[in-house]
């Protein structure tokens, strides 16, 4: 949800230029954007699909920013690029919890805290590079 989210908002600023990608500390490559992923998103009208990707050094490193949904996702960054630069929960406000195997009201309050969250990171690097 969280890439879908991004591209999004990059579109809708113009920031053309910005590559935005999203990988899984224990994820693993290929497996589809979940049926409740894809629904919350297009409920905030976002059309997305997407696969998994298990998240690699050569990412971290290219990356300007490194945004985390819990502390052990950080931790898990920070332990294969011990020298990562930028990398921070998404939340200054602490974990975002994975919604699999709930709901779609869990999915979709998620949905709507990364929307947020992710508009306001958006606009703070926009702010930052400008």
């Amino acid at each position: 949800m969280a890439e879908g989210i991004a591209k999004h908002f990059i579109e809708q600023s113009g920031l053309n230029d910005w590559k935005v990608s999203s990988a899984g500390v224990f994820g693993m490559d290929g497996m589809d954007i979940s049926l409740e992923s894809i629904k919350a998103l297009q409920n905030r009208g976002i059309e997305f699909s997407s696969a998994s990707r298990a998240l690699t050094t050569k990412m971290i490193e290219e990356a300007t920013h490194v945004f985390c949904m819990t502390e052990s996702h950080k931790q898990s960054v920070l332990h294969l690029v011990p020298d990562a630069i930028s990398v921070e929960l998404l939340d200054p406000d602490g974990a975002i919890a994975d919604p699999i195997g709930q709901s779609q009201d869990v999915y979709d309050v998620v949905a709507e805290r990364m929307f947020e969250l992710i508009k306001d990171r958006i606009n703070e690097i926009n702010a930052e590079t400008s």
